[in-house]
């Protein structure tokens, strides 16, 4: 692991170096961004695995969905930042294709904010239990609202004519806190919630039963008189005869 954060380390450095020496070379500049991304996102993705293994007990995929959230919105940042630089043109062999792709990242956050929501099982995260996790579920609210306010930001600052103003720092400043303030949330452990047996059920069974019963005790009572009343009428007409 040491190892592996010293190589992200040393090629992040690296890029950072080259993208101010490149502002003409914007398909340059967006492949290097994308090779931080990458290195970045297997990091984490190593960070995840051995953290399950050596603690099955923290909700590693939980955390890791909601510190994407941020991982995105820089993303976000950064697509809009070369679709301006650009004028909308389409970069070939990159991560940044134009507008679609910037939307397309819109998107894959929302997408992200709903696992987290109503859970995804494929991934072992579960859905937000209520009223048992309001207190996540009052976070995500305040996420939610600063994305709202974010993501019309980052459309403007792709636009050319749109003129982008310190507004649009605060409210990715704003987004980040908000999403690093859900962390030590995720990281509580859901309590077991035992399900109640519902007594109204209950007691709609238990007269269903009941109606059930006396129903086919009718029946039965109507049945035997009938089948009585008919031998009765037998008797009596082979006396008759007699």
């Amino acid at each position: 692991m040491r190892q592996e954060l010293a190589g992200i380390n040393a090629a992040t450095v690296q890029e950072l170096i080259y993208i101010p020496t490149t502002l003409d070379d914007v398909d340059g500049m967006a492949g290097s961004t994308d090779q931080m991304y990458e290195a970045s996102n297997a990091l984490t993705m190593s960070y995840v695995s051995q953290s399950k293994v050596a603690y099955p007990s923290i909700p590693a995929n939980r955390v890791e969905l909601n510190t994407r959230l941020s991982m995105l919105a820089n993303k976000m940042g950064k697509e809009a930042c070369i679709i301006r630089l650009t004028n909308g043109r389409r970069l070939q062999d990159t991560m940044v294709a134009g507008p679609q792709t910037m939307q397309a990242t819109i998107n894959t956050f929302r997408q992200t904010m709903d696992m987290l929501a109503n859970g995804a099982p494929q991934l072992g995260v579960p859905a937000v239990l209520s009223p048992e996790r309001d207190d996540i579920k009052f976070q995500q609210a305040r996420i939610a609202a600063a994305f709202a306010k974010f993501w019309p930001d980052m459309e403007c600052v792709a636009s050319p004519s749109c003129r982008a103003t310190l507004n649009t720092r605060d409210s990715i400043d704003s987004l980040e806190a908000e999403v690093w303030a859900a962390n030590p949330l995720y990281l509580i452990e859901d309590p077991i919630v035992e399900e109640v047996y519902s007594w109204t059920v209950l007691i709609y069974v238990i007269i269903g039963v009941l109606v059930c019963g006396v129903m086919g005790f009718g029946c039965y009572r109507g049945l035997r008189s009938e089948r009585m009343g008919g031998k009765n009428r037998g008797s009596s007409a082979d006396a008759g005869s007699v």
